[in-house]
């Protein structure tokens, strides 16, 4: 397998069984309505495990709602050596637009 399999997608069994409809590869979105169906399940399971009013996990553990909260923290820390204190006025945007690209 070549190397540009794992980066472009376009070898995917998705993209070969519905070829191209009307001359438009509709494997890219497929791939961004997958990848938006994680995040919103990622979402759903962290917004679910924070219902109880406790934030802080009981016992040191490695958890969803931990990892999101390292990854939403570094890069709202990376945004403000950036742009300085405005930067949690857009931390939603391209907070959501970071995650969808990674």
């Amino acid at each position: 397998m070549a190397l540009d399999t794992f980066i472009f997608l376009d070898h995917t069994p998705v993209a070969k069984a519905l070829g191209k409809i009307d001359g438009i590869d509709p494997s890219p979105i497929l791939h961004a309505a997958l990848v938006s169906a994680l995040l919103v399940g990622a979402a759903v399971l962290i917004s679910r495990s924070l219902k109880g009013g406790r934030i802080m996990p009981e016992e040191k553990t490695f958890t969803i709602p931990n990892l999101m909260d390292i990854a939403v923290g570094g890069l709202l820390n990376f945004m403000e050596q950036l742009m300085g204190p405005s930067a949690r006025r857009f931390l939603p945007l391209i907070g959501t637009t970071a995650f969808f690209i990674l």
